[in-house]
Parts: C-alpha cells; sequence; structure tokens
C-alpha cells in the first residue's frame, strides 16, 4: 500500500514538472539559394531556384506536423491587373516543402504586397532540407518594380527562421538574396578621377623602367 505521504510528493513533483516550461530550441539556421538560369533572363524567360536550409544545431529547429520553419521572401508588388513579376511554380516535394502566398493590407498609394514564403516542418541537428521550385520573369516586371528594371537587374531576397520558436546563436548566415539580371548590364567604366590615377601610375611605371640598368630590364650590358 503506498504511503499517503509518498502519494503527495509524487503528484507535488508531477505538477512540478507539468508546470516548468519547456526548454527553447537552440538551432543555427543556415539559407543557400542556387539558380540554375541563364546569365540573363528577361521577361518572359525561366528558371530555377535551390532553397537550401541546414540545421547546424545543437537541437531540432521547427517540430513535426507544425510546418512553422519558414523561409520567408521580401514583399514583392502586386495588382489585380498585372499579377506579380515574378511566378513560383514546379515545387519539388510538397510533403518536404510547400510554397505559401498570400496577399497583405497595402499602404495609401503602394501596391498591393504579396507575401513568398516556404514552410518546413522540422530538421534535427546536423541535417538539410533541399526546396527546389522554377521561376519566371513576367512582363509586367517593368511595371511592378520600375526601380529594379531601370538598370536591368531585380533583387529578391530570402530569410530562414522558425516563427519565433527557439533562438538562433548565428543570424547572420540566414539570408540570401537572388539578382534577376533582366538586361545585359554595362561594362564598368572608371570615373574622371580613376582614370586620372590610373593614368599617373602608368606614367610612373615607365619612367622608372626607363631609369633602370639595362639587366634590370631582363638585357645583358651589351644590349643582347
Amino acid at each position: 500500500m503506498t504511503h499517503p505521504r509518498s502519494l503527495a510528493l509524487g503528484l507535488s513533483a508531477l505538477l512540478l514538472t507539468a508546470a516548468m516550461p519547456a526548454a527553447a530550441q537552440v538551432h543555427d539556421l543556415s539559407l543557400q539559394i542556387f539558380v540554375d538560369a541563364p546569365p540573363v533572363t528577361p521577361p518572359g524567360s525561366s528558371g530555377t531556384l535551390t532553397f537550401i536550409v541546414t540545421n547546424h544545431g545543437p537541437d531540432t529547429a521547427g517540430a513535426a506536423g507544425t510546418w512553422n520553419l519558414m523561409v520567408n521572401a521580401d514583399i514583392m508588388p502586386f495588382s489585380f491587373e498585372e499579377g506579380e513579376y515574378i511566378d513560383f511554380n514546379g515545387i519539388s516535394d510538397i510533403s518536404v516543402c510547400r510554397l505559401n502566398s498570400e496577399l497583405a493590407f497595402p499602404l495609401p498609394g503602394e501596391p498591393i504586397p504579396l507575401l513568398y514564403g516556404w514552410s518546413i516542418q522540422e530538421i534535427p541537428p546536423g541535417g538539410s532540407v533541399t526546396c527546389v521550385a522554377t521561376f519566371t520573369i513576367n512582363e509586367q516586371a517593368e511595371v511592378l518594380d520600375p526601380e529594379g528594371t531601370a538598370d536591368g537587374v531585380i533583387s529578391h531576397g530570402w530569410r530562414v527562421s522558425t516563427s519565433g520558436i527557439g533562438t538562433d546563436p548565428d543570424p547572420d548566415n540566414n539570408e540570401a538574396v537572388v539578382h534577376y539580371v533582366l538586361a545585359p548590364q554595362p561594362i564598368p567604366t572608371l570615373s574622371p578621377a580613376g582614370l586620372a590615377a590610373l593614368a599617373a601610375g602608368l606614367l610612373l611605371a615607365f619612367s622608372v623602367l626607363r631609369r633602370a640598368p639595362p639587366t634590370a630590364r631582363g638585357l645583358s650590358p651589351t644590349g643582347e
């Protein structure tokens, strides 16, 4: 027969354990994105994005069945007339990665924000998850993102997190940016100051070479 005092102590320990909060997850997540596309992707062209999310530990990131491990994208402009400037489709494995999108309320005078994000269930320490999707640059890119298309490049950032669950000791490796090059880029040219500095450097090198003895220029003293 269990002693009443022992039973009371057991119940107290059980209640105390249930009342104690679970230890917060600590996981160092990193995000890599690889682009498989031509060097220049004008509107109408397509490519493939490969996302690799790695958990460097020490704890598991996310939890099975929760889909709370997120890779969120920068906000895209959207309009009901034009749509969005990039379409994502062809998801590799929806049992591992889910690509979600939703519209948010715009600020006055601003286009409707479109929010893209990957959902992943969990990644054990030392593990990684790979999500692959195809993308298409729409003809509406110049209308929806004139600042980006003015110089022929649209930049789109992504960030991995666990929706506020757990802490990441190294958030610097949580972000990656994709650059879509819509038009050939001009070859960089030096500024007037840069050209002047280059000319001065060449003149200095030439004068030093002229003053150097023949042997220093690769010639024998006899000029042979």
